[in-house]
């Protein structure tokens, strides 16, 4: 769900928090998410997947981000948390362009 109906629909339903899963290449998703569900506490409940997995830098700067996004503590634009996605998805070679490279 994009951001612009996040804010929509959790305000609809009344809710007093955001969620997001920011997958991405780069952090500008999350900085995003954070800049326009700025009014309630916002948790990214998923982020990483294939783009962190088995990339340390991505992982590294990711984390880096994160923590100070989460310690702006900002008006504009701050986490109130975040849970990286393991369940089984990072380590999942049957889809995506794990699967193409692992099973022939």
């Amino acid at each position: 769900m994009s951001d612009e109906d996040t804010l929509i629909y959790f305000n609809r339903c009344g809710f007093d928090f955001y969620t997001m899963h920011p997958y991405s290449a780069t952090f500008d998703r999350s900085k995003k998410s954070a800049q326009i569900l700025y009014d309630k506490p916002l948790v990214f409940t998923e982020w990483g997947g294939y783009f962190v997995f088995d990339n340390p830098a991505c992982f590294r700067e990711c984390i880096q981000k994160m923590a100070k996004l989460y310690r702006a503590n900002s008006d504009s634009g701050a986490l109130a948390g975040a849970f990286l996605w393991c369940w089984a998805d990072v380590n999942d070679f049957n889809r995506g362009v794990y699967r193409d490279s692992v099973v022939k």
